[in-house]
C-alpha cells in the first residue's frame, strides 16, 4: 500500500535511508514515520497516512455499490473497520484510501 501511494523509488529510498541511519540501534516507531514524511505526495500528508495505517486497529472494509438510474451509472464506496472478530460499522476510525477503479 505505501509503495503504491508513495511510488516505488521514493518508498525504497526512504526505507534505505532509514535503515542506513539507524542500523544497529533501537529507535522509536516515530523515526520510521519521519522517514516517510520526507516523501512529497501531492495533496497528501504522508506522515498522517502512514500513522493511520500503522496505529489503528484492524483494516478498512470497503464496499463498492453500483447504481444505474437509467440515465447515469454511478458507484458509491463506503468504508467500515474490519477486525479479526468481524466488521464494526459504528466507529470513528477512518483510513485514507487511494483507489483506482477501472470499468470496462
Amino acid at each position: 500500500m505505501f509503495e503504491f501511494v508513495f511510488g516505488t523509488g521514493p518508498f525504497f529510498n526512504s526505507i534505505a535511508n532509514y535503515l542506513n541511519e539507524n542500523q544497529y540501534t533501537s529507535v522509536p516507531s516515530s523515526v520510521i514515520l519521519d522517514a516517510f514524511s520526507t516523501i512529497p505526495v501531492d495533496k497528501l500528508n504522508s506522515t498522517q497516512f502512514v500513522y493511520d495505517w500503522t496505529t489503528q486497529a484492524g483494516f478498512p472494509y470497503i464496499n463498492l455499490t453500483y447504481a444505474n438510474n437509467g440515465k447515469t451509472n454511478s458507484y458509491v464506496a463506503t468504508q467500515e473497520r474490519f477486525l479479526s472478530t468481524g466488521r464494526i460499522t459504528n466507529n470513528t476510525y477512518v483510513f485514507l484510501n487511494l483507489m483506482n477503479f477501472f470499468n470496462s
